[in-house]
């Protein structure tokens, strides 16, 4: 399945499981099929290391 395929919400989502629960990626990835080089990628996008949450708009 190709990421575009999965929405922006979608994205904020499994990059929260990754960054506020401490789940760790390659278990995160196995759940939805996505490739845990996206998972790392959607962190870096949405994730605001400053105030250690998920960004809610672009």
């Amino acid at each position: 399945m190709d990421t575009s395929d999965f929405s922006g919400d979608f994205k904020r989502a499994v990059a929260a499981q990754i960054t506020e629960l401490g789940s760790p990626v390659a278990v995160v990835s196995k759940r939805p099929g996505v490739r845990a080089h996206s998972l790392y990628a959607w962190k870096k996008k949405f994730f605001d290391p400053n105030k250690r949450a998920i960004k809610l708009c672009y």
